[in-house]
């Protein structure tokens, strides 16, 4: 990500903006005359939460936290809501930063780094 880019020229908040007003025209276009806009709203405000990219990976969390900031900017996401939102984000990061114990016994074996092995002629 750019540090200069615009948060709604991210593709994933592009494609959470879009899941948000996708919903929030079908259901204006379901309303009846005189009604107002308030169920659409709350559907485009569920699609958008809905659209948020899974917390695996570096980037998805990133484009998570992007994602959560931008909702709250655009009043898509409640501000309490938006705080046990990114405590998600945070664990999944900490969760990045370490590597399961099996998978360091692994890699930790003698027969996985080469060293011990024994010379065949």
């Amino acid at each position: 990500m750019n540090k200069q880019q615009c948060a709604s020229e991210i593709p994933a908040v592009q494609r959470c903006l879009r899941a948000r007003q996708d919903a929030y025209d079908k259901k204006m276009n379901n309303l009846a005359k005189g009604e107002t806009d308030f169920e659409a709203r709350c559907a485009g405000r569920e699609a958008y939460l809905c659209a948020l990219p899974p917390l695996s990976g570096y980037e998805n969390i990133r484009d998570y936290i992007a994602c959560v900031m931008h909702a709250l900017v655009i009043h898509a996401a409640d501000p309490d809501d938006v705080e046990n939102y990114l405590k998600g984000a945070k664990v999944a990061l900490s969760v990045l930063r370490q590597k399961p114990k099996r998978q360091r016994r692994q890699q930790d074996t003698p027969e996985k780094s080469g060293k011990n092995k024994k010379k065949t002629s």
